[in-house]
């Protein structure tokens, strides 16, 4: 068992460094700004230009405008999404198109993408302008396969990464991959809790425009968003040094989220008719904060949503599996490219916590408390 998450001495010097400079007015929102970019480029290992942004709806509804993409342009994104990220493409923003997700990294099916290309192919039509390439949970996609689809085919590719801060694929950080990238600055963002995120732009002439059309007001007529964009849509004033601190924090702390990932994972390894998402090769590194599970209720006496009402009622912070977008009224109408993969892993799935908060003391109760739940429900 393992004593209270600590910060090493060099994030605590440089949070309080940060809080004097802030505080005596040494030091500008610009300036915290520019610290919160520069940490991120050396963490990615990229020197690309990048905006700090309140929201990744924001983010992408900017990166498609930065893009030249219309509503005359059709758009590929998957259906296992996290919906606040994604809104920016309801309402006719875009011509959308929804992919369904593989049963290994419950991202975006490349084989449901090949199909649409070579629909789109058989029927003389254009191909899509942009993938949009999403890492669910802190899990990467299938990079290989679907930056070369996207590649091949001329497509502009907009990562979202707002869950995926820490993660890699092949060696490479989420994050670093897309002509466009939207990176979370902060590993814990759930559906609608995001603490800021950075757009990754090509090179300095888009960035630019990108602080201008932030610098704008975003109000909810521009595109359907559960919460309101009455705000500016920069990070600034106070926003933008907590931003910095917690960054500093979030960094430091990925590697005992993964930790904790393999250990539930060889909790719960035993465990009849529970499935936890492993890696499907070495290429794939999660962050480790999120733990997707599915529960076999053809095997068990319970479902999911059972499951996960239990461990709330517990105190453990379970969440149901994100809803499949072409589910969602927001998204009606939209053409899918199935696999049945979403549907069936949102009536099967719950999502456990697993990151840095939690001791393996903490882990442990709540794998056991799963295999409690087995044994009394069969």
């Amino acid at each position: 068992m393992r004593g209270p998450l600590l910060l090493s001495s060099e994030v605590i010097g440089s949070a309080s460094l940060l809080l004097e400079q802030y505080l005596s007015g040494a030091m500008s929102s610009e300036e915290i700004r520019q610290s919160v970019v520069v940490r991120m480029q050396r963490f990615l290992g990229i020197e690309r230009p990048m905006v700090p942004l309140t929201q990744p709806a924001v983010a992408l509804s900017i990166a498609l405008q930065l893009a030249g993409i219309g509503s005359a342009d059709e758009v590929v994104a998957p259906t296992m999404a996290k919906a606040s990220a994604l809104m920016a493409l309801s309402g006719g923003r875009v011509r959308l198109t929804l992919v369904d997700s593989d049963t290994l990294s419950w991202n975006m099916s490349e084989v449901a993408l090949q199909r649409l290309i070579d629909e789109r192919h058989q029927e003389g039509k254009p191909l899509p302008r942009a993938l949009v390439l999403c890492h669910n949970y802190g899990m990467p996609s299938h990079v290989d396969a679907l930056l070369g689809l996207a590649r091949i085919h001329g497509m502009i590719v907009i990562e979202e990464a707002s869950d995926a801060l820490g993660s890699s694929y092949g060696g490479h950080p989420c994050g670093s991959l897309g002509d466009y990238a939207i990176v979370g600055l902060s590993p814990f963002s759930g559906e609608w809790q995001d603490r800021g995120v950075l757009l990754v732009c090509p090179n300095e002439s888009r960035a630019g425009r990108a602080r201008e059309l932030a610098e704008r007001t975003f109000r909810e007529g521009e595109f359907v968003l559960r919460r309101s964009y009455e705000c500016s849509s920069l990070l600034s004033g106070e926003e933008v040094f907590w931003t910095e601190v917690s960054l500093a924090y979030n960094l430091e702390v990925v590697s005992r989220a993964r930790d904790n990932q393999h250990y539930l994972r060889e909790l719960l390894a035993p465990a009849m008719g529970v499935r936890l998402l492993s890696p499907p090769s070495e290429d794939y590194r999660s962050n480790g904060v999120y733990s997707p599970v599915l529960i076999d209720s053809s095997l068990l006496n319970f479902s999911a949503q059972e499951l996960q009402l239990a461990l709330v009622a517990q105190g453990i912070e379970a969440q149901p599996m994100r809803h499949p977008l072409h589910k969602m009224a927001v998204f009606s109408g939209v053409p899918l490219y199935g696999t049945g993969v979403a549907d069936q892993y949102f009536s099967m799935g719950l999502v456990l916590p697993t990151g840095a908060h939690l001791s393996h003391n903490e882990v442990r109760e709540m794998a056991e408390f799963i295999r409690n739940f087995i044994i009394r429900f069969n």
